[in-house]
C-alpha cells in the first residue's frame, strides 16, 4: 500500500483553478422526468446499453417532510444521456439497479442518499463517492459546487438545493439543477482518482468506498428528544420531562402528517415551554414560537402533554444524561482519571500529527470516538500489534490501521519506540 508521504508536496491536492465558466443547460437539454412504467422501461434498456460509471444523485425533501424518502432520481451516463426519474411514480427502481450493477456509481456525500435509494430499490455494487474522496485528498471546501469550480472551472446553480421536491409537478428550473447535478459528476471522479493517485492515497479511498456499501446503518438514538436545539438551557428534570412529552407527541404527529417536526412546532417553542412551565393553555399559548395561526392551534392538543409532564411523578423524571457505553465526555477526564486524560492527549496529537502529514481531515483519518475509547481502556500489552486490533474491532479499516497504530501505542504508552 501507498502511504503518501514522498514528499510534503506530495498530500497537498494541485489546485490550478481553470477560468470559471457557468454550467447553464444540461448536455442534450433537459430531459422529461420519468414518470410510467414505459418510460422506465426505456430508461433501463438505454443505461443498460450504455458504458462506463453511472453518475447518480436523489433529491429528497428534507424540511419539508418526515420521511427522507427521495422524490427524484438523477443518473447520467455515457451513451445513455440524462434521466430524471419520479420515484413516487416509480416506486420500484431494482431493475434499473440491476441493469447497471456492474458500473460504478458516481455519487457525492453517497452516505446521504445510499439509504434513500435503497429504499427504491437501488444498491451499488461499486462505489466512487467525490465528497470523501476530496477529503481523502484534503481539500479544505468538498461542496459539489465548490469542487466543480475548483476542479472542473463549471460554476453550478446553488439556488434550488433547498427546494421542497416533493412539490408535484417539478417546476422546470428545479429540473434543470437536478440533471446539472449528474452532469459533472464523472468528470469529477476522473480529475479526483488522478489527485488521489498522484498523493498515493488512491486504495484508501477505494477502501472508505468499499467501506460505505457495507456499513450498517447507525442504531436509532437513545432518547431523540435530548436532541432538541436549546436544551441546554433547561436546568431541572421536570423541564426535561415537559420536552420529551412536547418532542414525542410532535414527533407522532410529524410522522403521521409526513411533515417536518419543525415545520409543525419548533424546537425554540419546546423549550420555551419547558422553561416557563406554564399552568394554564392560555399561558401556554403566549409564549414565544405559540403565537402563529397553525402552533396557536396545537394549544388545546399539546396541554394535555405539558400537563402531564408537570404532574409526572419524580420517579419517572428523566435523568439529566443518558449513560453512554463508551468513556465519559473528554471534559472530565481530568478529574476522574488524568492518567487517562493524559494519554488522549498524547493520542490526539499523534493524530494530528499524522493528519497534518498526510493532509486530510482528522475524522476521516480515524474516528475521534475510536481514538476516545483506545485512550480510555488501553489494550494490553500496549504494543502497536495490539492497537491495530482494538482499532479493527472499531471498525477501522486497514489503511487507517496500518497508518495509525504504531504511532498511537507509542503515544499511549508514553514511550517511543526504539529506533
Amino acid at each position: 500500500m501507498t502511504d503518501g508521504t514522498d514528499d510534503a508536496d506530495s498530500v497537498e491536492p494541485v489546485v490550478e483553478r481553470p477560468a470559471v465558466v457557468p454550467l447553464l443547460e444540461p448536455r442534450g437539454g433537459v430531459p422529461p422526468v420519468t414518470e410510467t412504467p414505459e418510460a422506465l422501461a426505456e430508461v433501463i434498456e438505454r443505461f443498460a446499453s450504455g458504458s462506463g460509471p453511472v453518475a447518480v444523485d436523489a433529491e429528497r425533501a428534507s424540511g419539508y417532510r418526515y420521511s427522507q424518502r427521495a422524490y427524484l432520481v438523477q443518473l447520467r451516463r455515457q451513451g445513455a444521456g440524462t434521466a430524471l426519474i419520479d420515484p413516487v411514480a416509480c416506486p420500484d427502481l431494482s431493475q434499473l439497479s440491476a441493469a447497471i450493477a456492474d458500473a460504478e456509481w458516481v455519487l457525492h456525500a453517497a452516505n446521504q442518499d445510499l439509504p434513500c435509494l435503497a429504499g427504491v430499490g437501488m444498491r451499488p455494487q461499486q462505489l466512487f463517492d467525490t465528497e470523501l474522496g476530496a477529503r481523502i485528498a484534503g481539500y479544505e471546501r468538498v461542496g459539489l459546487a465548490t469542487m466543480s469550480e475548483i476542479v472542473l472551472g463549471q460554476q453550478l446553480a446553488k439556488e434550488h438545493s433547498a427546494v421542497d421536491w416533493s412539490r408535484r409537478p417539478l417546476p422546470e428550473p428545479w429540473l434543470r439543477y437536478a440533471a446539472l447535478d449528474v452532469e459533472i459528476l464523472v468528470d469529477l471522479r476522473d480529475a479526483l482518482e488522478g489527485e488521489l493517485a498522484r498523493q498515493g492515497k488512491l486504495s484508501w479511498a477505494q477502501e472508505e468506498f468499499a467501506h460505505l456499501l457495507t456499513a450498517e446503518p447507525a442504531p436509532p438514538r437513545v432518547d431523540p428528544w435530548r436532541r432538541t436545539s436549546g436544551i441546554h438551557r433547561l436546568r431541572n428534570r421536570r423541564q426535561l420531562a415537559v420536552v420529551r412529552a412536547l418532542w414525542t407527541a410532535r414527533d407522532t404527529m410529524a410522522r403521521e402528517r409526513d411533515l417536518a417536526p419543525g415545520r409543525l412546532l419548533p424546537d425554540s417553542a419546546i423549550v420555551a415551554a419547558a422553561a416557563a412551565t406554564p399552568t394554564a393553555p392560555e399561558a401556554l399559548g403566549r409564549l414565544p414560537g405559540w403565537g402563529g395561526k397553525a402552533t396557536r392551534r396545537l394549544v388545546p392538543v399539546l396541554w394535555p402533554e405539558v400537563e402531564a409532564a408537570l404532574a409526572e411523578p419524580d420517579a419517572g423524571l428523566p435523568a439529566p444524561s443518558v449513560p453512554g457505553d463508551g468513556p465519559p465526555p473528554a471534559s472530565r477526564w481530568p478529574d476522574r482519571d488524568p492518567v487517562a486524560a493524559e494519554r488522549l492527549a498524547r493520542a490526539r496529537a499523534a493524530i494530528g500529527a499524522i493528519s497534518a502529514e498526510h493532509g486530510l481531515p482528522v475524522e476521516n483519518l480515524l474516528s475521534p470516538d475510536l481514538v476516545r475509547r483506545l485512550a480510555w481502556s488501553p489494550p494490553e500489552p500496549l504494543d502497536a500489534d495490539a492497537v491495530a486490533a482494538t482499532l479493527r474491532a472499531g471498525g477501522a479499516r486497514d489503511w487507517q490501521i496500518t497508518t495509525t497504530a504504531r504511532s498511537l501505542a507509542e503515544a499511549l504508552d508514553g514511550v517511543s519506540a526504539p529506533d
